[in-house]
C-alpha cells in the first residue's frame, strides 16, 4: 500500500478517510492546519510545518472545502514536489474515457459517464451521476440535487 497525507480535519477530511478504507492508499496522517499531535479516528495528526519540510514528499490529499485554500494549498505541495492523486470511493462508477484531474474527490454513489472532463481539485460530491461530456471546472463543488446532509432538518 502507497502511504498518503490527508491535508485537514473537519467533516470533509473524514470523508476522504472513509473513502480510502478500501482503496490501495494507507493513510500516513492527517495534517492539520493546527491543534496538531494527537489522533483523530486512530490516524495520528501533525502540523503542516513539520509535514511540508519532509526531504521526500509522497502523497497528498488536500481535503479542505474552500476551494480558494485547496488551490493554494495544492499549488504549495506541488511545488514541493508531492503527488495528489486523486480519491474515488470505491462504491462509484467511472467511465474508462473520462478524465479525473490531480486531487479531485468523487464520493460514493457518483456516476461519470463516457469521455466526462473533471478539472483538477473539483469535489463531486455524494449521488452525483454526469452523463457523457460534461466537463467540470478545477476546484468546483457538484452536489446531487437529491442528497442531505446533518445540516437539513426533517419535519
Amino acid at each position: 500500500m502507497k502511504g498518503l497525507y490527508i491535508f485537514g480535519g473537519g467533516d470533509y477530511a473524514i470523508k476522504v478517510l472513509e473513502s480510502l478504507r478500501r482503496s490501495a492508499y494507507n493513510v500516513s496522517g492527517l495534517i492539520l492546519l493546527n491543534n496538531a499531535d494527537h489522533i483523530l479516528n486512530g490516524i495520528p495528526c501533525y502540523d503542516e510545518n513539520s509535514i511540508m519540510e519532509m526531504s521526500s514528499p509522497g502523497n497528498a490529499f488536500v481535503a479542505i472545502g474552500n476551494a480558494t485554500k485547496r488551490q493554494k494549498l495544492m499549488d504549495k505541495l506541488r511545488d514541493k514536489g508531492w503527488d495528489l492523486p486523486y480519491i474515488v470511493h470505491s462504491f462509484s462508477s467511472i467511465s474508462p474515457s473520462a478524465f479525473i484531474g490531480n486531487g479531485v474527490y468523487i464520493a460514493a454513489g457518483v456516476v461519470i459517464e463516457a469521455n466526462c472532463s473533471i478539472g483538477e481539485g473539483a469535489i463531486i460530491d455524494i449521488g452525483v451521476f454526469l452523463d457523457h461530456g460534461c466537463v467540470i471546472p478545477p476546484f468546483s463543488h457538484i452536489r446531487s440535487k437529491f442528497a442531505y446532509t446533518k445540516n437539513d432538518l426533517f419535519a
